[in-house]
């Protein structure tokens, strides 16, 4: 893809509210994808979340989330490597984390027009896994922009469908009217 279809997609990005987070929402849900874009949120009264913060606070040294324009909040930069990290407690939804990264990564890319490597880091198994922004990431994050713009606009989420993540998610108690906190996965 080329840098002007990049930069277009980014202006399109910042015009309409569309954020990183929004990148790891849709490949999960596009009911989860509205309401996050639509401010409607409980994320702060789900335990798993508060779990997820309380570790990106404690790995790798406390290291600070850093907060950029365009909807990105990157959990570690390393600016002598030019790596952005994030830091998950597991491998689940391990490509929707990628897409989120994958979107930082060409904020980043453009603003300082250097290339950028991403790293996921799972901190309880000591592993990492190492992305880039090649064709074929820059192809999956357009077709996820496109799935995104489609989602926003509609006057209502989408139809809700049951799946595996709905045990775990922040949104159940909107979509399903069950608290997360009975559950212990």
């Amino acid at each position: 893809m080329n840098k002007s279809k990049l930069s277009s997609l980014l202006k399109e990005c910042e015009q309409q509210g569309i954020n990183g987070l929004l990148f790891q929402h849709i490949v999960l849900c596009p009911t989860r994808t509205w309401l996050h874009y639509h401010r409607i949120d409980c994320a702060h009264l789900n335990r798993h979340m508060q779990s997820g913060i309380f570790l990106h606070e404690t790995a790798y040294g406390g290291v600070a989330a850093h907060h950029f324009g365009f909807g990105i909040s990157p959990d570690m930069l390393d600016f002598k490597k030019r790596e952005i990290s994030e830091i998950k407690k597991s491998k689940s939804h391990e490509t929707a984390t990628m897409s989120q990264l994958l979107f930082y990564m060409l904020v980043i890319q453009q603003a300082t027009q250097q290339t950028w490597t991403g790293r996921l880091r799972y901190p309880n198994s000591r592993r990492t896994k190492r992305i880039e922004l090649d064709r074929q990431a820059q192809s999956d994050l357009l077709a996820a922009f496109e799935q995104i713009t489609t989602i926003i606009v509609q006057p209502q989420p989408p139809e809700k469908v049951s799946k595996k993540i709905c045990k775990h998610c922040s949104y159940r108690m909107l979509c399903w009217f069950e608290s997360t906190e009975d559950r212990d996965y």
